[in-house]
């Protein structure tokens, strides 16, 4: 409904000054009426999915260092195993199960990282040699230092955008 007191005269080759402030309160309110929870709802659903980002990014930045520490543990162990054979007799199904597990811990980290990415695949090439050593009964120990470097490397990296 329209104002009855509110005139369109039009005196001196225009609006009057009360209409023109009136129509612009009126187009004000209708903006910020259908403009603003458009802008909080973008907003939020912005926050929304970057806070989901964020969470996903410390599962995986969590889940990489646990299953690499596993890894290095694990070929340690697969390493002693095979120095064990000059004094006896190893335990082949420990050794079986260890070689097992050392190999689907490299293929879960493995399958979590980008490949294609320079970090990822250096640690990725680190930690199939570290394999290949502690199945040839060489010095691992050098192998598991230069891992666990590299994926501090790669997870500073990810903590950092976390912060950014």
């Amino acid at each position: 409904m329209l104002d009855p007191n509110i005139t369109l005269s039009i005196d001196n080759g225009g609006l009057n000054w009360q209409t023109i402030l009136t129509i612009i309160a009126a187009a004000t309110a209708f903006v910020s009426g259908i403009v603003g929870p458009y802008v909080a709802f973008r907003i939020a659903r912005h926050q929304i999915r970057s806070s989901a980002s964020l969470a996903i990014r410390k599962e995986w930045i969590e889940s990489l260092t646990k299953n690499v520490s596993r890894f290095a543990a694990c070929a340690v162990r697969v390493n002693m195993i095979t120095v064990d054979v000059r004094t006896g007799p190893p335990d082949m199904h420990a050794a079986f199960n260890l070689v097992d597990e050392l190999v689907e811990l490299f293929s879960q980290v493995q399958i979590r990282l980008d490949h294609g990415d320079e970090q990822g695949d250096a640690l990725v090439a680190m930690m199939d040699k570290a394999i290949t050593t502690a199945k040839q009964d060489g010095d691992i120990q050098e192998n598991i230092d230069a891992i666990i470097a590299q994926t501090q490397k790669i997870t500073s990296f990810h903590r950092n955008q976390l912060t950014s």
